[in-house]
């Protein structure tokens, strides 16, 4: 017999053994610890009065009663063969109570015991998506229960090019609630797929300054089309507070908003997060235990933040990442950005990879030119060492050419996915 329950954090719907029922448990999408409900009890059978034949049954003659002819001394009986102790009412009262001790104890050991052992693993979900409905998500640094955007169904999509098939949703919900006015992109090789066939690279726009969120645009569409035509799936995702600076000085009063729309999503953590839960409903094409982070500029911060905070991330590529947040300013940069926007300072310190390299849960690609005039060469060397310094697996890549973004493009890319391969991502087919 089987136990179907559901997880009371994120209705993640699950059959199990019925010898699991009242034990503990971790769900596998929330991660939150629940208790497995007992098997119902099996339907009583009505008793069934025996038939009894009374001719059927010998009866003994009855002995006539036997006067006892002398004194036993107290507690011996004179019917059995051999002596026998007959215990008086408080020693049987004193053994029933230490009996009961024993038990309480042994009970109490055996609660201990399972509330500090390992929660047994749930079975996998099953492949077809469910619909999409609000749910609760984790904040991948404190745990804590957010709310999620409701996003649409993924939809037919569009062809944007030969062999390529888009989908592009966008979320609602409450305004005030992280993740709710975002856009996300799904694309998709445009082929018959198999289940769970395809790797996917999660890549955030990389035009903003390190403290705001962006976008998507076309001009992102460049760095996600070449990991398509290889045979990936890509997520392209926009990021809270977008903001874009001008010319002028970087102190518009807008910033200010930007950025703490921008650290209200944990430096864009819960916007890569929603829409990884978005697409493993809505793609059972893609394989949930490949997904693999890349980024530029400044999406190469959030895909380090990825790297750091959130256990679905197998590998990650990042080219020319701002990895030192407080480097992305001059000096006098920085002070008046932290005087008009005080969230920043989050960006600065809790979300500043450079400074917690040793929270890397996964293999690192670094991609840097020595001629890129955006991000210094220094910058990215002083990341790979902090990350060999904490015994994580770094794959430094320096080329001479290529500046901040065409060496990216004709260079970086191919060499990332030569990473992704070898750390899992095999094209079926390929």
């Amino acid at each position: 017999m089987a136990i179907d329950f559901m997880c009371p954090a994120c209705r993640k719907e699950y059959e199990v053994s019925d010898n699991l029922g009242g034990k503990k448990a971790q769900c596998k999408e929330c991660g939150a610890i629940i208790r497995i409900p007992l098997p119902p009890p099996p339907p009583r059978r009505p008793e069934r009065t025996p038939e009894v034949v009374l001719d059927a049954i010998p009866i003994p003659p009855r002995r006539p009663a036997v006067p006892p002819t002398r004194r036993y001394p107290s507690g011996w009986s004179p019917q059995s063969p051999y002596p026998v102790r007959r215990r008086s009412p408080a020693t049987l009262l004193f053994l029933l109570g230490t009996l009961g001790v024993l038990l309480g104890m042994v009970g109490v050991w055996a609660y201990n015991d399972a509330k500090d052992s390992e929660p047994p693993p749930l079975p996998p979900a099953a492949l077809p998506p469910r619909p999409v409905v609000p749910e609760p998500s984790r904040d991948p640094v404190t745990n804590e229960i957010i709310p999620a955007a409701i996003f649409p169904a993924r939809g037919p999509g569009r062809v944007i090019e030969p062999g390529v098939r888009v989908f592009e949703v966008s979320a609602t919900g409450n305004p005030l609630v992280p993740t709710t006015s975002m856009t996300v992109w799904l694309y998709l090789p445009d082929r018959e797929l198999d289940l769970r066939s395809l790797p996917c690279v999660v890549i955030a726009p990389a035009r903003s300054q390190v403290v705001t969120g962006m976008w998507l645009g076309d001009k992102d569409r460049a760095e996600h089309l070449p990991y398509v035509r290889a045979g990936y799936a890509v997520l392209a995702y926009s990021l809270d507070g977008s903001f874009e600076f001008g010319p002028g000085p970087k102190t518009n009063p807008e910033l200010g908003t930007a950025c703490s729309k921008f650290v209200a999503s944990n430096a864009g953590l819960f916007n890569a997060d929603a829409a990884m839960r978005w697409m493993l409903r809505n793609a059972p094409e893609v394989d949930s235990e490949r997904i693999y982070a890349a980024g530029h500029n400044s999406a190469g911060t959030v895909a380090l933040l990825l790297a750091e905070h959130n256990p679905r991330i197998r590998a990650c590529a990042v080219f020319a990442p701002r990895s030192d947040t407080t480097k992305a300013f001059p000096g006098d940069q920085l002070t008046g950005i932290k005087a008009i926007a005080p969230s920043s300072q989050s960006i600065f310190a809790e979300f500043n990879p450079a400074h917690h390299c040793g929270l890397v849960k996964c293999p690192i690609y670094l991609f840097q030119a020595q001629d890129d005039d955006v991000v210094e060469y220094e910058q990215s060397r002083a990341l790979a060492q902090g990350l060999r310094e904490m015994a994580k697996r770094v794959t430094f890549d320096v080329v001479e050419s290529g500046g901040h973004y065409d060496g990216m493009i004709q260079v970086g890319i191919p060499r990332a996915m030569e990473f992704f391969t070898k750390n899992g991502s095999k094209i079926s087919g390929k």
